[in-house]
């Protein structure tokens, strides 16, 4: 959690992209922040907080521990220990080992009210999830699409996933899939955010033949593909689509994290 607030308030601005958060430096970096800034703290919550007086996250490392457990029980106690920078959880470098899910989400930079817009988007994410399924070796056999709306006080949207006939980290099986639920699930409001995933991961050395498609020169052009942009940058490659306003793929291609390098 405190890797996620140093990333997001500091490290994203600066020129190297890097930043350390230790001990010694908490109180005049972390503490100053607005403690909507701080990792499981939304908008609802930072109303609350707001009444209570606590207004950055060195007030809310100073609230009373009793009164925040009095109100939200462990939850309150787990915003005061990541406010305090306390977190007991292992650091292992086998935790991606066993990686269960690989996805992508996009905040938009304005609603998408067209479906025909969102879709470039979710086959631009789709792209971007079997491109990272491929550099990990693995595919999956269940889709996931998730979209929400701008108005968090009037909150919209759904996350729906289906399982897929087999693995895949082909892009198009991938879109096609995340398509039909966004079809079947989207209610027509504005979309500001939307996210794409692939969970039940599988190895990808064994896969089923098709006698009406050839998968191995598919996953041939994947990998060509993939391997121009990792030498020329993201936005080397890309299908037509994403030039269109829509399209977010080349804005995003200059970015960190979503945010301007």
């Amino acid at each position: 959690m405190l890797a996620k607030i140093a990333c997001d308030n500091f490290a994203k601005k600066r020129p190297d992209g890097i930043f350390a958060l230790h001990e010694g430096n908490m109180r005049e970096t972390m503490w100053r922040l607005p403690v909507a800034a701080m990792f499981g703290v939304g908008t609802r919550m930072a109303r609350h907080l707001h009444r209570l007086g606590i207004a950055t996250i060195g007030e809310l490392a100073q609230y009373p521990l009793e009164k925040l457990q009095r109100m939200w029980g462990i939850p309150g106690h787990v915003l005061w220990m990541t406010a305090n920078g306390i977190d007991h959880s292992p650091v292992s470098p086998a935790s991606h080992e066993t990686q269960k899910a690989i996805g992508h989400h996009m905040t938009l930079p304005k609603d998408y009210h067209l479906r025909a817009d969102i879709e470039t988007v979710l086959l631009e994410l789709s792209e971007e999830v079997c491109r990272r399924a491929r550099s990990k070796g693995l595919m999956g056999r269940v889709a996931a699409v998730g979209c929400r709306g701008a108005d968090f006080d009037r909150p919209s949207g759904f996350y729906r996933q289906t399982t897929l006939p087999e693995p895949t980290h082909h892009a198009p099986d991938l879109y096609r899939a995340v398509r039909r639920l966004f079809e079947r699930h989207w209610d027509g409001e504005p979309v500001r955010s939307v996210g794409v995933t692939l969970t039940g991961l599988v190895p990808d050395d064994t896969y089923q033949l098709d006698l009406f498609r050839d998968r191995e020169k598919e996953r041939r052009l994947a990998e060509a593909m993939d391997a121009i942009k990792a030498k020329y940058g993201a936005a080397a490659i890309m299908r037509a689509v994403s030039a269109t306003a829509a399209g977010q793929a080349k804005e995003r291609a200059v970015k960190i994290g979503g945010h301007y390098k």
